[in-house]
């Protein structure tokens, strides 16, 4: 035998060895925000036959993938309604088999990656916990549950789920303490997990005492696993004492007692006295892209809303629970606004219904599902406007180098500005709404071009949501690949961003930056009308 081949062999052993030894079973401390810090208190179980991988972590979380050798890629889904509560990893075992570092992301694409750093406890995994979800054959998880035993009471769950619109419903009792309670939310993998929010009580009020968020997987053809906390998402958990708290989290296992779910949403009454309230929350935007969003936010029949940080909604609920209202967009070309109908369908999960735009006949479709059913930032995200009189008009600043002055026509409905952001500098045109609160606008400088949206949510707050020529079709497609890197960025990197504006009290020339001699005439009138406005407002001045 040659010396070459006998290397040969040597170097296949030793990488069969090494391969052999990589072992991803075991509990895990999984590191949040510090090194003392487990996330939500709790650990992380994994579980491998060599060529998948499956687990729990803390009890509020289950991944599975496959494994290829010290590599380990997959899905990781959250207890929650709640966006950015499912997406995926890749995670990568050290040389001494006792840590493992990696990335995760939110959804299907990894633009935005974050880091997470594990360390082994025990190198086998609790069996309690490396229980996989069930997918052999076509078994439902719809059906009537029950856990418990007849001597301490019996807890009956009956889940719902419209494969459709892969969504589900439930209604439970918890007997022993006399506790309803309601749940929605996702379906996955087939409909063997769901992910949904539930609510419990009732108070006083008839209305839920308490929110939750669960996870439940499908382990057995009879058999479900229920995970559960208490609070509105898992980002509003606490990182220690959360896990060991009972009040706050549960693990239960239900067994299948019959298909009948004609109970299943006996107690939706539970999520809002006010049925308005549940347009509230966050939807799809799909016009805008697969990860564009709606935002809405609710206040008795009023709904205002953002969708995709491109546009906004002004609308009424009536009393059939349907929304009609305005829908704006960024920029002021002449497809820019119109009208829109929508309802919501039975589980709140989604709306349909239609809108038009200004000037173009017939309607247009417009259906969306929901992503979060949870008020939590809805406010920050609806860009509430401010109540009073107050308007765009004057001067306002960030707290860099950035300066922007407008002038507000209320009578013919426009704003101009010119504004300094750093060396460059640009001007603004555009219309009003509400009273000069908001505005569509257009921006322009010497080498670039785009459009917005400006948004005062109070007297001295303005924020401007900005896009740069040229628009993609759907601008929230957020993954591309980067030549230089080939690591996934956001679509719209540089694109794109949100400025917080200050008012500084002062009243700048919102003209200066304009140049008659290149302006259309609809911008030379626009000139000379607020020159007029700044001429009147220095002689008040003087006299």
């Amino acid at each position: 035998m040659s010396a070459k081949l006998v290397s040969a062999l040597m170097c296949v052993l030793l990488v069969s060895s090494v391969a052999a030894q990589v072992n991803w079973n075991g509990e895990w401390a999984w590191r949040c925000s510090s090194d003392t810090e487990k996330c939500f208190g709790g650990t992380v179980f994994t579980c491998s036959d060599g060529e998948t991988i499956f687990g729990e972590y803390s009890g509020i979380g289950y991944f599975e993938g496959e494994i290829d050798g010290d590599i380990a890629r997959g899905n990781w889904l959250e207890a929650g309604y709640n966006d950015n509560a499912q997406g995926s990893f890749t995670w990568q075992l050290n040389d001494d088999d006792d840590a493992f570092a990696g990335e995760w992301w939110f959804g299907d694409e990894g633009c935005d990656r974050f880091r997470r750093d594990a360390r082994r406890e025990l190198s086998q995994a609790d069996e309690a916990h490396c229980t996989p979800t069930y997918t052999v054959g076509d078994v439902s998880i719809a059906g009537h549950w029950q856990n418990g035993l007849a001597l301490h009471g019996i807890d009956d769950l009956f889940i719902c789920v419209d494969e459709d619109k892969d969504t589900y419903t439930a209604s439970w009792n918890i007997n022993v303490q006399g506790t309803d309670g309601y749940t929605v939310g996702r379906t996955f993998n087939d409909h063997t997990i769901l992910q949904g929010s539930w609510w419990s009580g009732p108070d006083s009020t008839g209305v839920a005492e308490t929110q939750g968020i669960e996870l439940i997987r499908l382990v057995a053809p009879d058999t479900i696993l229920v995970m559960s906390y208490e609070g509105k998402s898992a980002y509003s958990l606490d990182d220690v004492e959360t896990y060991d708290d009972f009040q706050k989290h549960s693990v239960s296992v239900y067994t299948r007692v019959g298909t009948d779910n004609n109970n299943c949403r006996i107690n939706s009454g539970l999520v809002h006295e006010d049925s308005r309230k549940l347009w509230q929350g966050t939807f799809s935007d799909h016009s805008n892209g697969p990860d564009g969003r709606l935002y809405i936010c609710v206040d008795e029949d009023e709904a205002v809303g953002i969708y995709s940080e491109y546009g906004f909604i002004d609308g009424v609920i009536a009393d059939d629970n349907s929304l009609s209202g305005r829908w704006v967009s960024s920029g002021i070309e002449s497809n820019t606004q119109g009208d829109f109908h929508i309802t919501l369908n039975r589980d709140a999960t989604g709306f349909t219904g239609s809108f038009t735009i200004d000037g173009v006949s017939g309607s247009f479709s417009w259906d969306e599902v929901r992503i979060d059913i949870t008020d939590e930032n809805l406010p920050e995200e609806c860009y509430i406007l401010v109540s009073g009189r107050s308007s765009l008009e004057g001067r306002f600043v960030t707290s860099g180098t950035q300066v922007v002055d407008f002038c507000v026509d209320k009578d013919a409905g426009t704003i101009v500005g010119s504004y300094e952001i750093g060396n460059s500098k640009g001007t603004i045109e555009g219309s009003i709404f509400e009273n000069g609160k908001s505005a569509q606008y257009v921006w322009n400088e010497e080498l670039a071009s785009g459009i917005g949206i400006l948004r005062l949510t109070d007297d001295d707050l303005m924020y401007d949501l900005w896009w740069t020529d040229p628009l993609p079709d759907q601008f929230y497609t957020v993954c591309d690949s980067d030549e230089d890197d080939q690591r996934p960025i956001p679509y719209f990197k540089d694109r794109h961003d949100v400025f917080e504006y200050h008012r500084d009290g002062g009243f700048g020339d919102c003209l200066r930056n304009f140049n008659p001699s290149e302006s259309s005439s609809s911008s030379d009138a626009s000139v000379i009308t607020f020159s007029v406005v700044a001429l009147a407002t220095v002689l008040i001045a003087l006299f």
